[in-house]
């Protein structure tokens, strides 16, 4: 038997395909890579985070940087969004533009997500939410 073609909506499953597909898109916008350009200074210490309050990424993002080895101190501000379902990507993109909009001197910004299973990631492989992180005007973080 010669395999002469293979769809990869079957080995892939759709939704590895369908970020394959944004990835692509973002890449012949020639944006993919935009947001790497930032310069970030050598300790980020002004953190934007986006998340849920009770996400348990949220908290274990805190306790390592509060219990960090080197007791290094950091500021951090909290811009809530819903990070499942349908309503998390105009949800985070509403919480970055408050960042934004708040002034504060942030040096990174950072999306935190919790556990959980991972179908609860499709809410991220959404076209417009990724645009939007490529053109965000700090080092964005996820």
């Amino acid at each position: 038997m010669v395999i002469k073609d293979i769809d990869p909506t079957y080995t892939l499953g759709d939704q590895a395909r369908r970020r394959q597909e944004i990835l692509k898109r973002l890449e012949r916008e020639g944006v993919i890579d935009q947001n790497k350009e930032w310069p970030w200074p050598l300790l980020p210490r002004r953190i934007a985070l986006v998340s849920s309050p009770a996400a348990a990424g949220y908290q274990d993002f805190m306790r390592h940087l509060t219990d960090n080895e080197y007791g290094f101190t950091f500021y951090t501000a909290l811009f809530p969004a819903v990070m499942q379902g349908e309503e998390a990507p105009r949800s985070i993109i509403q919480a970055l533009d408050r960042i934004i909009d708040s002034g504060l001197p942030f040096d990174v910004v950072v999306i935190i997500r919790g556990g959980g299973a991972v179908a609860d990631l499709q809410c991220f492989d959404e076209y417009n939410l990724c645009y939007y992180a490529t053109q965000y005007p700090m080092p964005l973080l996820t």
